[in-house]
């Protein structure tokens, strides 16, 4: 007898119903697949820049009052320490005037104390520091200690023939011990000084040489070579010797120092 099967009508529907839902998760996931491969505008926004601060203009060099109380004020720019004429130049061993044969403007036959025979050139100083000096000789004949100008300004032709005249005597390397080379040398500044003592002497006599070691700052001059300074300063100490700087002198005095080591500056080959 002939079995009539009927269609599988159940099973179908079941594959048919498993078949669909892989069909939508496999859409889902492709659907997925495409979100993430969607290229992301990642340009970044536009971002504002900060306002520019527009720098404040350096300040100009310190204006600085160089004479002290009673003398024509100066005014110079502090960190003038090579220009030829500055109060501050710094002139040694290493440091020569820019221009060999500088002569100051203001010089003047100094209206102080001195000796007979002096010559008008180095009975001259710079104009600038004569009421300053004209205190300092008037303190010293107070205090007991008078003093007077020995040589002041020396141009570049006289100390060409002073040098080579030490030169001669005793040899160049020695006479730069004591004696400036033509061209660098402090008196030609105007500024410097030796200071002798009534008899005609260069100041060495210690009350004299103490009280201008003590007060010389008082007045806006420091003594220039001081003893144990040699390697510093490149010369032998020299207690006659003074430098008008204004109203730094008294700091400068203070502390001790050369005037290389309180500027920084090298200075000569000194050997003991």
């Amino acid at each position: 007898m002939k079995i009539q099967r009927q269609f599988p009508w159940k099973e179908l529907i079941k594959w048919g119903s498993a078949v669909l839902a892989c069909l939508g998760v496999a859409y889902l996931l492709y659907l997925n697949n495409q979100y993430e491969k969607k290229p992301v505008d990642n340009t970044p926004g536009q971002i504002q820049e900060k306002p520019t601060v527009e720098s404040a203009p350096a300040p100009a060099p310190k204006e600085v009052q160089v004479a002290l109380p009673g003398a024509t004020p100066i005014s110079a720019r502090q960190e003038d320490y090579q220009a030829d004429g500055s109060i501050w130049q710094i002139v040694n061993q290493t440091r020569g005037f820019k221009q060999p044969t500088y002569v100051p403007s203001d010089l003047q036959t100094a209206d102080v104390p001195t000796l007979p025979g002096r010559g008008p050139e180095e009975r001259s100083l710079r104009a600038a520091i004569m009421p300053d000096l004209k205190a300092l000789m008037a303190a010293a004949e107070s205090a007991g200690s008078p003093v007077r100008l020995g040589s002041g300004y020396r141009s570049y032709q006289t100390q060409v023939g002073l040098f080579n005249r030490y030169a001669r005597q005793v040899g160049e390397a020695q006479a730069a011990r004591f004696s400036a080379r033509p061209g660098y040398s402090e008196h030609q500044t105007g500024l410097a000084f030796d200071v002798i003592g009534t008899n005609g002497d260069l100041v060495t006599e210690e009350k004299a040489a103490q009280w201008l070691l003590d007060h010389a700052a008082d007045y806006g001059f420091v003594v220039r070579y001081l003893k144990g300074k040699e390697k510093e300063t490149g010369y032998m100490a020299e207690e006659w010797h003074l430098r008008y700087v204004g109203k730094e002198a008294k700091e400068i005095a203070e502390s001790g120092l050369s005037l290389e080591e309180y500027y920084g500056f090298e200075g000569g080959d000194y050997v003991d």
